[in-house]
């Protein structure tokens, strides 16, 4: 274990000083908070990056900061690994090919301004009925779109969003559970406790204390993989 959170594994186990070195970092990619980017993958996505300046750049600092690893190391490599996603993420949204197909949920605008708006109020009661209404879809035709778009019920992707957000402020911030409960549209602590530790395997108060001692950084008071070679109805107001 380097400072900072960086980890650095040697396969050779020291016997040689070996031919090709590898970066792996493994990011969160999520839409708004909610869910992955990369929930539907059923198998690696391969583009050669290395023609962009921008890319070829991060990664030398990347590799700069293994070499040297000082205070903030591990939020720089965070930072810059999640640039090269955003960079890779483009290239694969204008592709036109079988490529961008896995972003295909982020195209449809009916099915967006749905999840747009479960995200803006997370606390706000939900049925099948009124985000069908937001999408300016019928009950039914929604319902099977979102299914097939996210892999998940309207009303999972509720409770999913909810849980999500819950549990960055449980990490980020030092307010009470049953305020994050409350703000998050559970009717009560016990409630929110019972859905989170279903979620997480962990309670709410075990999360933070385990999320809250990752990295350097302090919590503030009142949040698949990418891989790259360097040389139901309705939830009355709470998740259920």
């Amino acid at each position: 274990m380097l400072v900072d959170g960086l980890i650095t594994f040697d396969a050779s186990d020291h016997a040689s000083p070996g031919t090709i070195r590898t970066i792996c970092a493994t990011v969160s990619a999520t839409y708004a908070g909610s869910f992955g980017l990369f929930d539907r993958m059923d198998g690696p996505l391969v583009r050669d990056m290395t023609a962009l300046p921008a890319v070829r750049r991060a990664f030398d600092q990347l590799l700069a900061e293994r070499i040297n690893p000082d205070i903030g190391t591990h939020a720089l490599a965070e930072a810059l690994m999640k640039q090269c996603l955003v960079l890779f993420v483009r290239a694969e949204l204008s592709n036109g090919a079988e490529g961008s197909l896995l972003f295909a949920n982020l195209r449809d605008p009916r099915l967006a301004a749905a999840v747009r708006e479960v995200l803006r109020t997370p606390a706000a009661p939900r049925t099948v009925d009124d985000l069908a209404s937001v999408a300016g879809m019928s009950r039914s035709a929604f319902a099977a779109a979102f299914s097939e778009a996210f892999s998940q019920s309207p009303m999972d992707f509720v409770q999913k969003t909810r849980l999500h957000m819950a549990a960055k402020l449980l990490a980020a911030t030092d307010l009470p559970v049953k305020v994050i409960a409350a703000s998050m549209g559970f009717r009560s602590r016990s409630h929110f406790s019972r859905a989170f530790r279903r979620a997480n395997g962990m309670d709410p108060s075990a999360y933070r204390r385990a999320h809250q001692n990752i990295g350097s950084d302090p919590p503030a008071r009142s949040g698949r993989g990418w891989v790259e070679r360097a040389t139901s109805d309705g939830i009355d107001g709470a998740a259920t």
